[in-house]
């Protein structure tokens, strides 16, 4: 029998503990208050709880599925099939081809990844979240990655034996944004909370409260709808050797692809900088390529 030592309950270290412990002594360690990582539950007060970790898995791996099937079997996990519809298309002639793509979601939840647009978490370590429970009031709601609607077109010609044309088209229709700002006073003393917490989460203005208003997750204002085409012709020189011309943005489509959701930097006031652009749609370019092999 050896001593071994797990880094992590997550569900992959929970699962490695589990099976190791069949034949070892193993001890696991987390710098989280409780087990779970990010598929945990958080209980505040006596008897209220949520789950605001993973919204759901998706197995690919035979081994993977297999041991889903278990969990299955004991009631630990059930199906979720989504709210979204897709529609694919793809034709092939001679000399042309066309494939593409048509999503209609509906993309709700609290958590959204390893990141958190709210907070600017990138990094799937942080606890951050975990440990201020009332970072969670009012943030079920449409995530940044829902659009009503998706679309992608790419396709390509074989003008003659030496020279070709491809394309790609995307749409997506608008995101809809939050507004985040500081947490009211009432959070912070007589709130479910049960009185101030000792740290802010995020920079303080990360919360779904915007001017002392309450403003839920997505339900401040809308984005832009984004289009994009990009274009290349394909000169073929010998076996060896060709020329390439991409054309990004070729006819200069503009359009502002994130704007700034925090609405407050001191409370109360409301921030300038608000539903601001803070990236746009790159303009167009054109790259000229000549590749040959070896």
């Amino acid at each position: 029998m050896m001593d071994i030592c797990i880094l992590g309950s997550g569900v992959a270290g929970s699962t490695i503990a589990n099976l190791l412990s069949k034949k070892h002594s193993v001890h696991v360690f987390d710098k989280a208050r409780g087990p779970g990582g990010r598929s945990s539950n958080k209980r505040f007060k006596t008897n209220l709880s949520f789950d605001h970790g993973v919204q759901y898995i998706s197995p690919k791996s035979k081994a993977f599925i297999k041991f889903t099937e278990k969990l299955f079997k004991k009631r630990i996990l059930k199906t979720w099939n989504g709210n979204h519809l897709d529609f694919t298309f793809e034709k092939t002639w001679d000399r042309y081809f066309i494939s593409g793509s048509a999503t209609v979601m509906s993309l709700k939840g609290t958590y959204e990844g390893g990141v958190d647009s709210r907070s600017g978490q990138n990094d799937y370590g942080i606890t951050e979240a975990y440990d201020h429970p009332e970072s969670d009031f009012y943030n079920y709601g449409l995530l940044p990655n829902h659009r009503d609607f998706k679309a992608n077109v790419f396709g390509g010609y074989d003008i003659t034996d030496n020279i070709s044309f491809g394309y790609s088209f995307r749409y997506e229709s608008a995101r809809y944004y939050s507004c985040q700002g500081a947490l009211p006073t009432y959070y912070r003393t007589d709130g479910p909370t049960g009185g101030l917490p000792s740290t802010f989460y995020g920079n303080g203005f990360s919360y779904n409260f915007c001017h002392g208003n309450i403003v839920p997750r997505g339900q401040a204002f809308k984005g832009d709808e984004l289009y994009s085409l990009d274009t290349s012709f394909n000169f073929k020189i010998d076996d060896s050797s060709f020329i390439q011309i991409n054309m990004f943005n070729p006819f200069n489509l503009k359009g502002v692809d994130q704007y700034q959701n925090t609405g407050e930097v001191s409370a109360g006031e409301v921030w300038e900088r608000y539903q601001q652009p803070l990236s746009y749609v790159s303009p167009r370019q054109i790259v000229l390529e000549y590749v040959k092999t070896f």
